[in-house]
């Protein structure tokens, strides 16, 4: 599933470890396992199962991170294109019951961004994929490095959720490949924001597999490269007001498999 030419960053898991990523996880990190679907191959596991009380924010993790820094690509252009690429597999031992929404891929800012929340995350509702996209056009800058940053609050001026993309099923591979223009800007004040996103079962999708076409800002403010993550966050499980106790101890076990995980610095459509 390669857009072409050397991707920014690969990982099949075939050597049964994580290095490559630049945050393997702690308490709750996924592992390298023997794909249920093929003997001869290995993908990474990731999964959380009801969490302990009191609760413990790990418990709800099971994630890796790639940080594009780490590659020396320290300044990520604006209005860059990049593709994130991979396939996920939904375990049989997977809870689609509940209200719960199981995140499971992610762009982020910069490490060094004041907002914790990504710019772009795929999760699972019930047994439906679900997107959320988030951007600010404020920054502030720092007085020592120059540094353009931005805040927690300034990520409120643009948040994007489309619910019930694409329909899912357990024991299943599924195909993704997400096409996003990382740009911060209105689209009616000159910005080209985009996030297209193309999954199939079984096999890779091609054009004909376009899902959803997001087209407005997505992006901080920041003078700094993303970082990538893989992996559940079952973010619910986040002890807040509106949710019952009884609730998330009625939580069952989430579990997905991934494989073939590319990042990319340009479109992997690239008629786009």
């Amino acid at each position: 599933m390669d857009g072409g030419g050397s991707p920014w960053f690969t990982d099949n898991f075939e050597f049964g470890q994580v290095k490559a990523w630049t945050y393997e996880g702690q308490e709750n990190a996924p592992t390298i396992i023997t794909d249920p679907t093929n003997g001869n191959n290995k993908v990474l596991n990731s999964e959380v199962a009801r969490p302990d009380t009191p609760f413990k924010s790990a418990n709800a993790r099971s994630e890796l991170r790639f940080d594009g820094n780490s590659l020396n690509e320290r300044y990520l252009p604006w209005f860059s294109k990049v593709s994130l690429q991979y396939r996920m597999y939904i375990h049989d031992d997977h809870d689609f019951n509940g209200n719960h929404q199981d995140i499971f891929s992610q762009l982020h800012g910069p490490p060094t961004c004041n907002i914790s929340s990504p710019c772009m995350a795929l999760y699972i509702q019930h047994d439906y994929l679900n997107l959320v996209c988030r951007s600010q056009q404020q920054y502030h800058v720092d007085s020592n490095t120059k540094n353009e940053y931005a805040t927690w609050a300034d990520s409120t001026n643009g948040v994007y959720t489309t619910n019930g993309i694409y329909a899912l099923s357990k024991g299943q591979w599924y195909y993704f490949v997400i096409d996003m223009t990382y740009d911060y800007r209105l689209n009616s004040e000159g910005g080209a924001g985009l996030v297209k996103i193309y999954v199939n079962q079984g096999s890779p999708p091609n054009i004909s597999h376009l899902r959803l076409e997001h087209r407005e800002q997505v992006g901080y403010h920041e003078d700094l490269s993303m970082y990538m993550k893989m992996g559940i966050y079952a973010f619910p499980w986040r002890k807040q007001k509106n949710i019952d106790q009884d609730v998330i101890d009625g939580y069952g076990r989430f579990r997905l498999l991934f494989d073939e995980v590319v990042w990319d610095k340009q479109h992997q459509f690239a008629s786009q």
